[in-house]
């Protein structure tokens, strides 16, 4: 007797898809609660990018998932669909092929005892090898100390002005950096999303910070942290604030805008604003998320959404490179819309493609910043040339109010 139908279908849908594809010979990885196996039994891919450097198996599904897809071929299936396609080339064969698929289930152990049907003994089939990535992170207590001593976006500490700067002050030179940008100081010191690095003369450095560079910590000062999918905090990014464009005083940028911990990983992290904690936490209950490329647009986006009233403000998420694994572990309440802001070339076409890949949900937008002059165009390039424009972006299906300032009796 088979099982063709249902009950074959019902008994496969037992056992987690891990199993199942790891009996038929896939190489099955884990990260969190993502998995991901190749090669491919129908279009033979074994990464789900051929063309990046992404290295997760063609195949994904969530941990707790009966469903799985090829992000190569966009093949998807069940358990019964899987096997179906490594025997017969297809996720739905003809009826008279699904003895052929019993059969070969019952081979792998895939089937259990149903009443009133007996197998055939056979061996047991080794567990499934899940591999579960693991990362190097900053040590929390140096992390912790660093971030307590640097300093708010207003500050202005006595000895400010004292320090090696290009224009006047070591805290003046972010602000300049800042406002060139079209961001507030103060706004964004309220949201406290940034910070400034003290200077080298007034703090011991961690090792890891700039170790093999320390002639350039005067540039890198705008810190954010970075936090893991549950929302703590685990890694922070520095910025390059030496732009002669904004302050002409200032030396030309360093080659790297961007400065992380050395021997260290940022990888399965992510910038995030009060909000943006609220959703890694699992308790967001806001209109919507908008996730953003980079530390600059993501404090561009942190201080737009204040424009909209407490209470019906979307939260901010920040990307960095490898953050898709911090977003393969996020839980999005159903059906809050999703907004992927990136910038318009090809490394912002790849950052909104890992996303979208992570989160792989209903209800998500790319929305690309227009070319600006017939050039590349960015978040905060877009907020300097079209305000209105970029708060319609951030919010695009959003339910959301726009604040209106009381008024004085």
């Amino acid at each position: 007797m088979t099982l063709r139908g249902p009950r074959l279908f019902d008994q496969l849908n037992r056992r987690p898809l891990s199993d199942v594809a790891a009996r038929l010979g896939l190489n099955v990885q884990r990260r969190g609660s993502a998995v991901s196996a190749g090669p491919c039994p129908l279009c033979g891919a074994v990464t789900r990018h051929t063309k990046t450097k992404d290295k997760r198996g063609a195949l994904g599904w969530r941990a707790e998932s009966q469903g799985w897809k090829c992000f190569q071929c966009e093949a998807h299936g069940d358990g019964a669909a899987l096997v179906a396609a490594r025997v017969c080339g297809t996720t739905n064969p003809p009826r008279g092929k699904w003895a052929e698929v019993e059969r070969h289930c019952r081979e792998l152990g895939l089937l259990e005892s149903v009443p009133g049907v007996v197998f055939a003994p056979t061996a047991p089939a080794p567990p499934p090898v899940v591999k579960v990535k693991t990362y190097n992170r900053t040590p929390a207590p140096e992390l912790r100390a660093l971030w307590e001593a640097a300093l708010p976006l207003t500050a202005v500490p006595p000895w400010d002005a004292d320090v090696r700067s290009w224009g006047g002050s070591w805290c003046g030179d972010v602000r300049v950096f800042l406002t060139f940008r079209g961001l507030d100081p103060l706004t964004l010191a309220g949201l406290d999303v940034a910070r400034i690095l003290p200077p080298p003369e007034r703090y011991a450095f961690p090792s890891w910070w700039l170790g093999k560079w320390p002639k350039a910590r005067p540039f890198y000062r705008l810190a954010a942290l970075t936090f893991d999918a549950t929302g703590e905090p685990v890694c922070i990014q520095a910025r390059d604030v030496a732009d002669p464009r904004a302050n002409p005083a200032a030396p030309p940028s360093r080659d790297l805008k961007t400065n992380n911990p050395e021997g260290f990983q940022i990888a399965a992290s992510l910038f995030a604003d009060a909000l943006g904690r609220e959703v890694l936490r699992g308790s967001y209950t806001g209109p919507g998320v908008v996730i953003v490329e980079g530390l600059t647009d993501f404090l561009t986006a942190a201080q737009l959404v204040t424009e909209f009233r407490p209470g019906a403000r979307p939260a901010v998420l920040g990307v960095v490179s490898g953050s898709a694994a911090a977003l393969e572990d996020v839980r999005l309440p159903e059906g809050v819309p999703v907004n992927v802001l990136t910038d318009n070339d090809t490394p912002g076409d790849d950052y909104a493609r890992g996303v979208v890949d992570a989160l792989w949900r209903s209800g998500m937008r790319r929305i690309r910043p227009p070319p600006i002059g017939g050039k590349k165009a960015d978040l905060s390039d877009w907020l300097k040339h079209d305000r209105r424009a970029a708060l319609a972006a951030l919010s695009h299906g959003m339910e959301v109010v726009p604040y209106v300032a009381p008024v004085s009796r």
